[in-house]
């Protein structure tokens, strides 16, 4: 029958012997130093990806806060622009109309001579378009 193994268990609680006679470390000691560090570690990476997290939001909202003023200005600026134009052209229309009525009171057979000759030579360009359209 062979022999049971009687090897020793690993007891992290042990100390351990270190190659250099004046040290003695136990294994445990060392293992929550590290888990310490890693805890530790943990943590300041959480608060810092809290931290990061934060200023995203800040600076999101930021933006989303500067994009809103940047719209309601564009819009202010594009209704005033259209006002503009809009009163422009109605008084464009008016000055127009009042010409207009003048010359028909004032030069009614240049306004009749005026029409005929735009008619005759609208005629003379359209006859002329034509025959070379066809040929």
């Amino acid at each position: 029958m062979p022999e049971p193994n009687i090897r020793e268990k690993f007891n992290p609680e042990q100390p351990t012997a270190d190659p250099r006679p004046d040290r003695v470390q136990t294994r445990g000691a060392s293992e929550q130093i590290s888990s310490g560090k890693v805890i530790a570690w943990r943590r300041s990476s959480e608060q810092e990806g809290d931290d990061l997290t934060d200023r995203a939001s800040q600076a999101l909202d930021e933006v989303g806060q500067r994009m809103s003023d940047a719209y309601e200005r564009m819009q202010a600026g594009v209704t005033e622009a259209f006002e503009r134009a809009k009163w422009k052209s109605e008084q464009l229309s008016r000055r127009a109309r009042s010409r207009v009525r003048d010359v028909v009171d004032n030069y009614p057979l240049h306004l009749i001579a005026g029409v005929a000759g735009v008619a005759f030579v609208a005629g003379i360009f359209l006859r002329v378009w034509r025959s070379n359209r066809y040929e």
